[in-house]
């Protein structure tokens, strides 16, 4: 089963990084999310680390860890004491290159949007 297009729930109970995802032109999964460890805090205390995953249609489905892959790849960490990142978007160029934005704080007094370029 190929997995052509689909939603990610925005309820705050169950995911909420509200990631970016969509299929590269290899056809693997290229995902874009902010990760919030643990489930206590706000700003500058769950909201500073950026990630991009890629993986393929049947890791997705697999119903059990052990039947899928995923490459984690980070991004970004954000120090700011009010550190707040993520709301990212992404896209693949003709020559496969991939384009990352994301909203950031960082050291400056106001958020940022910062670009990044990777390649798979």
């Amino acid at each position: 089963m190929k997995i052509e297009k689909f939603s990610i729930s925005n309820d705050n109970s169950i995911y909420e990084a509200f990631p970016d995802v969509a299929l590269t032109t290899d056809g693997s999964l290229f995902i874009t999310y902010r990760f919030m460890q643990g489930g206590k805090g706000w700003l500058g205390k769950w909201t500073q680390n950026f990630f991009a995953a890629v993986s393929d249609d049947e890791s997705a489905l697999a119903e059990k860890r052990k039947d899928a892959w995923t490459r984690i790849i980070p991004i970004d960490y954000d120090p700011s004491e009010i550190s707040d990142l993520g709301y990212s978007g992404w896209v693949q160029f003709d020559d496969g290159g991939i384009y990352i934005v994301n909203y950031i704080v960082d050291e400056a007094p106001k958020a940022q949007i910062r670009g990044y370029s990777h390649r798979l």
